[in-house]
């Protein structure tokens, strides 16, 4: 509350951010500025390749903190495994974590699931073959002021984001 009311301006990386602090602090007088983050990983412009319809590829992106909701991602994986035409490609800097929770979901030896730490610079690849990917955030106030790298990844690679909540950061808008 000091810092909002006594700054002449303030970077936000979201309007969602801007409106949420401007509600909360109703007489703050700062200049507000919208600097949204965009990851390296994302080239100027983005070739998006025509993607196979033989097998949809459903990719996650990210590592195993509590606010991913791995397990939710797991459980739903679990209920369509079993589909021939799906690959999952799973992307993280924590495979071995990442392999421990897929076990307790019985995910651990199909054939269609491949868990993989990549770096920064092989993620185009993947999101050019991809058709999906997860975002599974809760509703709460961090989420919807957010600005996920992974979310603007996805759609500049032409992915539909699979989400828990569509209330994340300016995305809805």
């Amino acid at each position: 509350r000091l810092i909002v009311y006594n700054v002449p301006k303030i970077v936000v990386v979201t309007n969602a951010m801007k409106y949420h602090l401007e509600a909360k602090y109703p007489n703050c007088k700062a200049a507000f500025y919208t600097y949204s983050i965009l990851p390296i990983t994302i080239k100027k412009e983005v070739e998006i390749e025509e993607k196979d319809d033989e097998e949809i590829v459903i990719l996650y992106s990210g590592n195993v903190q509590k606010y991913q909701n791995i397990p939710l991602m797991a459980q739903s994986i679990a209920k369509i495994i079993d589909n021939d035409k799906l690959r999952f490609e799973i992307l993280t800097g924590s495979p071995s974590e990442m392999r421990k929770i897929f076990k307790q979901y019985g995910l651990d030896r199909k054939s269609n699931i491949h868990i993989n730490s990549v770096c920064p610079s092989e993620l185009n690849a993947y999101y050019k073959r991809a058709h999906y990917g997860y975002v599974l955030r809760d509703d709460i106030d961090v989420n919807n002021v957010a600005c996920p790298t992974k979310i603007v990844e996805y759609l500049a690679y032409g992915l539909t984001a699979i989400v828990l909540c569509p209330n994340i950061g300016d995305f809805a808008e």
